[in-house]
C-alpha cells in the first residue's frame, strides 16, 4: 500500500483556485483578529513534524534530519542537530525527566521505522533508545500516569498495526500492551481524567471507523466503548476541563471534511453530538486554553482542496463555537502547542501552495503582550 494512498492529492492550480472559490461561497468569511501574531520563522520548512513543550518553557520541533528549539522569551530558534535517523510522521512524548522520546515514523531512505531516540534538553543531545517491536508510522503516543509511554495504532510495510506497546524509560525497554480490536491509522489517543487512554476513530483501508476503545493501564486490557455517531479519521480528540472528550472534524464518508463534533461523557460512557464548527476540517490542530476553551486551527476543508486559515474556539459550557481570527497562512499537517504563558504556538505545516512552511504564529489568548522582544 502506498504510504500516501489515502492522503489528499495535490491539485493543479486551476482546480485549487476553483475549489477555493466554491468553498469561499459556501463558508463564512471571518475578519482578521489581533490575537494572532507572526513570530520568528524556523530555519527550515517543516510538515508532518512534532512539537513538544519542554520543562524550560521552550518548544522542541522535530522532523527529517534535525530538530529546532523555540525560545518564547527571545523569539528565537536554535538548531538541535544530531538525529541518527531522519524521520517524519513519528511521535514525540515528554518524559517525567524532561527528556523527549521520539519514536517510529518514516524515513525516505529507510522506510517504516521501529527505532526510537531520546532528546536531552540539558545539553541538546540525542541518544538512541531501544527499538519498538513493530515499525509504525501515523500512530499515537500517550504519557501514562506511571511515567511510561503507550504507543498504539499506525501502519508499516506489512499493513496496519493492532499491537500496542509500552516504553519504560527507567529500563529503556518496550513491552506488549495488548492489541486493539480494530486495526486503525490516523486515529487519536487521549489520556482521560481517570488515567485510561481513549482511542477514537481512524481509518482501516477505505473504512472510516466509528469504533472507540479504552485502555486501562492497571489491568493492561482494552475494552470497546460506545461508537461515534459518524465514522471519521484525521480528527482531533481533546480532553476538556470537565473530563469530557471533544472530537472535532475529520474525514467522513463523504468527500468533505466534517464540520461536526461529538462529545464523550466519561460518566455515562456515551457519545452525543456537539455543536458544529463553521468550517469543515481535517488534519487540523486543537489545544485547550487556560480558560478551558478549545482552539482549533488550520486543516483541510472541502475534499482536501482548501487549506483553512480561519480559527475557532469551542466553549464547553455554552456548547458553541466562536471566531478566533485568521492565521496569516492557512496550514495543514502543522502543530499547535500551549506555552507556559497560556499563548498558543502554531508551527509549520503545508500551506495553500502545497509546499511546507517555515513560518510560525502565536495566538495571544488574553490579548496581553506576548514577549518583550520584537517580531521577526
Amino acid at each position: 500500500m502506498d504510504r500516501r494512498s489515502i492522503r489528499p492529492p495535490r491539485l493543479s492550480m486551476i482546480l485549487f483556485l476553483a475549489a477555493t472559490a466554491i468553498v469561499c461561497a459556501m463558508e463564512p468569511a471571518f475578519p482578521a483578529s489581533s490575537n494572532w501574531h507572526p513570530v520568528a520563522s524556523m530555519q527550515v520548512q517543516r510538515s508532518h513534524h512534532t512539537a513538544t513543550l519542554l520543562l524550560s518553557g521552550k518548544v522542541l520541533v522535530v522532523s527529517h534530519y534535525e530538530g529546532e528549539v523555540y525560545d518564547p522569551s527571545s523569539n528565537t530558534w536554535a538548531v538541535a542537530s544530531g538525529l541518527s535517523v531522519p524521520r517524519f510522521d513519528h511521535t514525540a512524548t515528554r518524559l517525567a525527566s524532561g527528556k523527549v522520546l521520539i519514536a517510529g515514523g518514516y524515513a525516505t531512505t529507510v522506510g517504516f521505522l521501529k527505532s526510537a531516540v531520546i532528546f536531552d534538553p540539558a545539553d541538546n543531545s540525542w541518544s538512541d533508545a531501544a527499538d519498538m517491536s513493530n515499525a509504525r508510522t501515523d500512530f499515537s503516543s500517550v504519557l501514562l500516569p506511571s511515567g511510561k509511554v503507550l504507543v498504539v495504532g499506525g501502519r508499516n510495510g506489512a499493513g496496519y498495526v493492532a499491537e500496542a506497546e509500552i516504553y519504560d524509560p527507567a529500563l529503556d525497554t518496550w513491552s506488549p500492551a495488548g492489541s486493539l480490536a480494530h486495526e486503525r491509522v490516523y486515529a487519536t489517543a487521549t489520556l482521560t481524567g481517570t488515567g485510561q487512554v481513549m482511542v477514537t476513530g481512524g481509518a482501516h483501508f477505505t473504512i472510516h471507523l466509528a469504533s472507540t476503545e479504552l485502555y486501562d493501564p492497571s489491568s493492561g486490557l482494552w475494552t470497546e466503548v460506545g461508537d461515534l455517531h459518524t465514522g471519521r479519521y484525521w480528527q482531533t480528540a481533546t480532553l476538556m476541563p470537565s473530563g469530557s472528550i471533544l472530537v472535532s472534524g475529520g474525514q467522513i464518508d463523504t468527500p468533505e471534511y466534517s464540520t461536526s463534533t461529538e462529545i464523550f461523557d466519561a460518566g455515562t460512557g456515551t457519545w452525543s453530538p456537539g455543536s458544529s464548527m463553521a468550517y469543515g476540517r481535517g488534519i487540523h490542530a486543537a489545544s485547550v486554553l487556560d480558560n478551558g476553551k478549545v482552539l482549533v486551527s488550520g486543516g483541510y476543508s472541502w475534499n482536501g482542496q482548501d487549506v483553512v486559515a480561519a480559527t475557532e474556539l469551542y466553549d464547553e459550557v455554552r456548547n458553541e463555537w466562536s471566531h478566533a481570527g485568521m492565521l496569516a497562512a492557512g496550514r495543514v499537517f502543522h502543530t499547535s502547542t500551549v506555552l507556559d504563558s497560556g499563548d498558543v504556538l502554531v508551527v509549520g505545516g503545508i500551506g495553500p501552495s502545497g509546499s511546507p512552511l517555515e513560518t510560525a504564529e502565536l495566538y495571544d489568548w488574553d490579548g496581553e503582550a506576548i514577549f518583550s522582544g520584537g517580531f521577526d
